[in-house]
């Protein structure tokens, strides 16, 4: 194969060639699927449309699909990433290629090495993307898992800030402490099956789109920067 003068773009093809590849296996549960579409919001650089992560994570038929073993469910999985996806990618591709660094040697005689872009560690190359990923990760798991209290939920309010590039509306914080639709389902047991949907439903609806905003917003502004190493990845969706 040849040698990629531009491995950001090699980098991010990878990336999502992953969460297609994720997606024609299944899923196992609605939080994989959500955990799946945070990693896919970024991947695609914030190009998706805000309302469709309500839309897949909130219609039974397309679920069923996500986390069925059948031919349709397969069929259908298919579908879904070349209507939504193929797009989304595509654009976050040419996106990073106006942006990409080539690099070529100044002379004839000279050698720049080239980044190999199958070792990098980051989203495209950069080291904000690949951080925002990390955040929010955790921010979904911590919301899967439940609060104890109040403050805990404060902080990890806190925490969304950098998660969604400043998103989230300022009215979210008092919805997740003081309101009952808010904070009941958040400082319940973690064995209550309607206060985890509801959990769930709160990432689609609200935790989610504010997170595929800001990575579009942080994109505009993150610098490319070669490292090499071991590809840190997230744990099978585990939560």
């Amino acid at each position: 194969m040849t040698e990629s003068r531009r491995p950001a773009l090699q980098k991010l093809a990878a990336d999502q060639r992953e969460c297609l590849i994720d997606l024609q296996s299944g899923f196992d549960t609605r939080e994989d699927v959500l955990l799946w579409l945070q990693r896919v919001a970024v991947r695609s650089l914030g190009n998706l449309p805000t309302t469709w992560f309500k839309a897949v994570a909130m219609r039974p038929d397309i679920l069923d699909s996500l986390v069925g073993a059948g031919e349709v469910d397969k069929f259908r999985r298919g579908q879904l990433g070349d209507q939504a996806l193929h797009r989304a990618f595509r654009t976050a591709f040419h996106n990073t290629r106006q942006r990409a660094n080539e690099y070529t040697s100044a002379k004839e005689d000279e050698r720049t090495e080239t980044p190999d872009g199958s070792r990098q560690k980051f989203v495209a190359m950069r080291p904000e993307l690949s951080a925002m990923d990390s955040a929010q990760h955790e921010a979904l798991v911590a919301l899967f898992d439940g609060f104890s209290d109040r403050d805990t939920i404060r902080l990890w309010v806190q925490d969304l800030r950098t998660a969604t590039e400043g998103q989230l509306p300022a009215s979210f914080l008092e919805f997740a402490v003081y309101n009952p639709m808010g904070h009941d389902p958040l400082v319940a047991p973690p064995d209550d099956g309607p206060a985890r949907t509801a959990r769930e439903n709160m990432a689609a609806t609200l935790l989610l789109p504010a997170m595929n905003q800001g990575v579009r917003a942080a994109f505009g502004s993150a610098s490319e920067q070669p490292e090499e190493g071991t590809v840190a990845t997230h744990e099978s969706f585990e939560t």
